[in-house]
């Protein structure tokens, strides 16, 4: 049942074969690689729980699927903004190396990411980064630039705001994005910048360029991501659509290459188990942060709670002159939330789009801290010391109950305490099926609300 590559071709170590449960064959060839990054560093492979594709590089440097050290996915979007810089901008990033470095330590040694100064961008430039998998990899991207403005895709639906653009992924588990920034923000001929961890189709990005040019149309478009493993015919289609709507489009990726696979019928047979105990491990602890002073939206989910959502995240659009008050948000949270540390392997927990803003805060807590993010992304498990996915845990969403989350890859006592972070108020026993596993798993479990209502 590995997942693992089984074997490298002899071509300057270019090609990977991959099987899952000897069911499910993928053969990665990797045509370019400038950082000379290598893949395993990057990304690996499990098998998906979806009809429209039995397969999923799994990230390693995204922390959705997988606990990182939080600096590993700032460092790794700074790297994609050092390329744009090169192959958009024609600008060579100075500080290209020292960033090339730290990720690699942080890999390999999990030490802290280093301070870079930010590039001041001509014209204004749009970053939109897409739910879920890539909010917190495009706000990281954008964050590496000045006279810039972010906002990411959401899945969520909101009653009192209409969507700016509608657009789908049709591969996906939850195909429906939604845009919630005010029509001026795309009302104008500023550049714009998709960024997504991966493009196998790239049918996604064909998408919102065309919902986004249907009624804001320019005359070029960038597509920065991890991975692009898009093959001739999914290419030509990006050269079709660019001669159908006389644009450009751009893209720009840390690796790119080619994927064959072949998939045998019923490949999957899970059985899944769950930590269930009348005696649990841990404690649950909820964290007050009503001193901090914050910055919410007018903004609720469909099905409301008992708060609104909090602006900071970029769901409906940050500048890059608001960076500095979201950073002392920041800040003050960390400096909240260390005093619970006990000391030991510590795990910081978004929830499934709210990524960016706990994987900051996480990399200002100290020695020994990782972070992950629920996800509604369906992976298959198994009990194999080879394959990837070896744990899993399924609880609904707290904003939608009718809505599968999952948690991937804890094992009971693997850490002393963890903080889960929620955006927005809920009712306990919303959030109590995701809390009552974790107490099974880890000794202290912290409860972070971000977004609260005032009195």
């Amino acid at each position: 049942m590995s997942s693992k590559a089984l074997s490298i071709s002899s071509d300057f170590m270019t090609e990977y074969i991959y099987k899952i449960q000897n069911k499910v064959k993928i053969k990665v060839k990797i045509t370019e690689n400038d950082y000379q990054i290598p893949p395993q560093y990057i990304f690996d492979m499990a098998a998906r729980i979806n009809k429209k594709r039995a397969f999923l590089f799994v990230s390693r440097v995204l922390g959705k699927h997988l606990p990182v050290h939080p600096s590993t996915p700032l460092l790794a979007s700074a790297l994609l903004a050092s390329k744009y810089m090169k192959e958009v901008l024609h600008i060579q990033d100075d500080q290209l190396e020292m960033k090339l470095h730290a990720f690699m330590e942080s890999i390999i040694k999990n030490t802290d990411a280093l301070d870079w100064k930010t590039f001041h961008l001509k014209n204004k430039t749009i970053f939109i980064g897409f739910a879920e998998t890539a909010t917190a990899l495009g706000h990281a991207v954008f964050e590496n630039f000045q006279n810039a403005f972010y906002f990411h895709t959401t899945r969520e639906r909101l009653d009192n705001k209409s969507s700016v653009i509608h657009f789908e992924e049709e591969h996906s588990h939850a195909s429906s994005h939604y845009c919630y920034v005010d029509h001026n923000h795309l009302d104008n001929s500023y550049p714009i910048v998709f960024i997504d961890d991966e493009l196998t189709t790239g049918k996604t990005v064909l998408n919102i360029i065309q919902s986004i040019h249907n009624r804001f149309p320019r005359k070029s478009y960038t597509v920065l991501t991890l991975l692009d493993w898009r093959n001739e015919n999914y290419i030509q289609q990006f050269r079709q659509m660019e001669r159908e709507l006389g644009i450009a489009i751009e893209v720009v990726s840390l690796f790119s290459g080619r994927i064959d696979y072949h998939e045998a019928d019923n490949i999957l047979d899970e059985q899944l188990t769950l930590y269930q105990s009348n005696n649990p491990l841990g404690r649950i602890v909820y964290i007050d942060l009503a001193s901090i002073p914050n910055q919410t939206s007018p903004y609720y989910h469909h099905l409301s709670s008992g708060s609104n959502y909090l602006w900071q995240t970029g769901r409906f659009g940050i500048d890059s002159a608001e960076r500095n008050k979201c950073e002392r948000f920041i800040r003050k949270v960390a400096q909240q939330l260390l005093p619970f540390r006990q000391g030991g392997k510590t795990l910081c927990i978004g929830d499934g789009e709210l990524m960016y803003i706990p994987m900051k805060i996480a990399a200002q807590m100290g020695n020994e801290v990782f972070f992950q993010s629920t996800t509604r992304s369906p992976i298959f498990s198994c009990n194999d010391k080879d394959y990837l996915i070896q744990s899993k845990y399924t609880f609904p969403s707290p904003a939608d109950r009718m809505i599968q989350n999952y948690l991937y890859q804890i094992e009971p006592n693997m850490y002393h305490e963890a903080f889960v972070f929620f955006e927005r108020e809920y009712e306990e026993d919303a959030v109590a099926p995701l809390l009552n596993q974790l107490v099974q798993l880890i000794p202290s479990v912290f409860v972070v609300t971000l977004s609260t209502k005032r009195g």
